[in-house]
């Protein structure tokens, strides 16, 4: 059994527009073709570890810091119980960030992982970050788990994760 996927994913995403600080970043800023391997921590970052096939973000903060975090999926990650459980990836915002963040490698500082725990259960085919539903504050969290046969073959849920300053516990 493999645990996850060790692939790469080159994401480009400028830290301006990511952390929302300062003033935006117009257009024009950018030279009409960006390398990916220039992408050296002062102009966006890449993430790595994971065969994201969905994004949701930036579009709330989770942890309440002040920056916008972002949550992206691999649905086909295998975990020490089961293949296909699947994961969600959440990457919190801030005002710099490391040429590569290793999806595999987030800790309390950086983002969490939250895992499926069913058979093909592919945790992650849909995430979002946004919204406040519990009105406490911090934007909270979907993860859709189709195939996790909760009340019968092939049911589906979806999971609600509430956003919070704490770390979130093992």
């Amino acid at each position: 059994m493999k645990f996850g996927r060790p692939i790469c994913l080159f994401l480009m995403i400028a830290v301006a527009d990511l952390a929302f600080a300062g003033s935006p970043v117009l257009a024009g800023d950018f030279p009409a073709v960006i390398k990916l391997k220039d992408i050296d921590g002062t102009n966006g970052f890449r993430l790595s570890g994971a065969r994201t096939t969905h994004l949701s973000g930036p579009g709330g903060d989770v942890n309440h810091d002040g920056f916008d975090d972002i949550i992206l999926s691999e649905p086909g990650w295998n975990t020490r119980c089961c293949e296909g459980a699947g994961a969600a990836f959440v990457v919190y915002g801030r005002a710099s960030f490391p040429s590569l963040v290793k999806l595999e490698r987030l800790d309390r500082g950086s983002g969490f992982r939250l895992v499926g725990s069913s058979p093909e259960g592919r945790a992650g085919e849909s995430v979002a970050v946004g919204g406040d539903l519990n009105g406490d504050g911090f934007a909270d969290m979907l993860v859709g788990s189709p195939h996790v046969a909760t009340i019968g073959r092939e049911s589906g849920a979806a999971y609600l994760v509430f956003g919070k300053s704490s770390p979130f516990r093992k």
